[in-house]
Formats: C-alpha cells, sequence, structure tokens
C-alpha cells in the first residue's frame, strides 16, 4: 500500500516543481535540482557566448576600422554595446502569422 503512495506521490510531482512535499525522500528534489543545473549551465553558455562575441567584436573593430575609416580604438564596454545594439537592429521579427491553420 505504501508503495502505491510513493507511486503516486511520483507521479503527481512529474512536471509541477512548485509542489512542496514533505516527505524525507521526496522524488522532486533530484528533478528540482537537475531543472537548477540546467538553468545555472543554460545561464553560463549564454554568458560565455557572449563573452566571445565581444572579444571577437572587440579585436576586429580595432585591427580593421583605425585602419580602414580612421576611427578611434574602442574598449571592451563600447565592444559589448556595439553587440548588443547589432543584436536589436539585426535581429529578426517575430512573426505575426499564427502557426495553426484554420
Amino acid at each position: 500500500m505504501a508503495e502505491l503512495a510513493d507511486a503516486q506521490d511520483s507521479k503527481s510531482c512529474e512536471g509541477n516543481l512548485m509542489r512542496v512535499q514533505l516527505s524525507p525522500a521526496a522524488p522532486c528534489r533530484k528533478s528540482l535540482a537537475i531543472s537548477i543545473g540546467i538553468g545555472i549551465l543554460s545561464i553560463g553558455v549564454i554568458a560565455i557566448v557572449s563573452i566571445v562575441a565581444v572579444i571577437l567584436t572587440y579585436f576586429l573593430w580595432n585591427w580593421l576600422m583605425p585602419e580602414i575609416f580612421a576611427v578611434k580604438v574602442i574598449t571592451f564596454w563600447q565592444a559589448w554595446g556595439i553587440s548588443f545594439l547589432a543584436g536589436i537592429l539585426f535581429k529578426n521579427p517575430p512573426s505575426l502569422k499564427s502557426s495553426s491553420r484554420d
């Protein structure tokens, strides 16, 4: 009977991370820990990709632009701003069309 209750508790916690489990061996703790780990890993990957893009912008700007257009050398934070602005300006706008066909 206890196995049936444990099975129902584990089924009820699938997809519902907000439910509080009072038992010491809560089955949702592992899935919550995995979700938090994936979230932290995702933030880390996004940060690393962003830093690499900014460093690439920084070096390419300081290598090419002063020679070609006689502009000033930029700092890391200015390169971050340029990358951010380019992302806003050249990002594809979201589609307003409905994906379902009526």
